[in-house]
């Protein structure tokens, strides 16, 4: 019980870890650009609409799909989690059966 507990934990673990890939590539990537435009640009070029527009417009080509690349690696790592999490907890469901007896109880003659 003690290992199935422990499975389900590791599951649920990247599950969570796909989820907040997902998020990183759906709410993140798209408004990076405009966090790194501080970090390029002097205030004096911040105040001018066509340095602003034109540094903006590198910095989202320079990003690519990254945005994509994020949240399809998260997507795989949710269905990853959750089919192992199904898994996990369905075999602890299942009723044991001793290695030399069949489902009726009798002994197999294997």
């Amino acid at each position: 019980m003690h290992s199935q507990k422990t499975c389900a934990v590791c599951f649920v673990s990247v599950l969570i870890l796909g989820a907040s890939f997902v998020a990183v590539g759906l709410l993140l990537m798209p408004v990076l650009p405009y966090f790194q435009l501080d970090a390029v640009l002097s205030p004096e070029d911040l105040a001018n609409p066509q340095v602003h527009d034109a540094t903006l417009a590198m910095l989202r080509k320079a990003g690519g799909n990254q945005w994509l690349l994020w949240t399809l690696a998260g997507a795989m790592l949710c269905v990853v989690g959750g089919i192992g999490l199904r898994a996990s907890l369905r075999i602890g469901t299942r009723p044991k059966v001793h290695p030399t007896t069949n489902e009726n109880g009798n002994r197999s003659t294997d």
